[in-house]
Formats: structure tokens, C-alpha cells, sequence
């Protein structure tokens, strides 16, 4: 058994979002390219968290990936899906791989 003591603060790390919704009338959002996809260490995935940031509640209409990526379950819910409406600051997952 190894034990060791903590000499350091410990700091609190935010929830990653990659995704913003920012438009209240709607429209598409990009989602980023993450060095996850590309490392096996990550098993060539990348949870991304998607978030609400109007003032509004907005629907989910569509989710395309390119076609090289999956869409998996993320490990966190909800799981962003067509039809998901997002109230005001409410976030949701998705979880990318790429198979290889």
C-alpha cells in the first residue's frame, strides 16, 4: 500500500462545455474537434457537454457528425437527442468516438 499526504490546495475544476447555444432564435453550433478522438489512452472518444446559455428554452432539431465519428451514450446524462428541448442554462452530453 502506498499513502502519501496532499501538501497543495486542492482546486475545483469546472464542468467542460464545448458547445454553447448562444443564439435564442435558433440555429447550428459547431461541434469541435477534441485531441481525445485521436488517442488511444482516451479510447478515441470525447465527451462533450452542450449547454443552453439564453434566456430561453431551445429544441434540439438536429445532431450531424461527420462520418468517420459516432454518436455513443454518454457517461453522464442526459444524453443530447433530437427533440430534446434545453431549458434556460440546462446542459446535455454527447459522447463522440472514433472507431479504429
Amino acid at each position: 500500500m502506498l499513502m502519501t499526504s496532499w501538501s497543495r490546495d486542492a482546486d475545483a475544476v469546472p464542468v467542460e462545455v464545448d458547445v454553447v447555444l448562444d443564439n435564442p432564435v435558433g440555429g447550428s453550433a459547431d461541434i469541435p474537434y477534441h485531441a481525445a478522438l485521436d488517442l488511444a489512452f482516451a479510447d478515441f472518444m470525447h465527451q462533450y457537454g452542450v449547454r443552453n446559455t439564453t434566456t430561453q428554452s431551445l429544441r434540439i432539431t438536429g445532431i450531424t457528425l461527420t462520418p468517420v465519428h459516432n454518436d455513443r451514450d454518454p457517461r453522464d446524462p442526459p444524453r443530447c437527442t433530437v427533440g430534446m428541448v434545453l431549458a434556460a442554462g440546462e446542459r446535455c452530453y454527447l459522447l463522440v468516438s472514433k472507431p479504429h
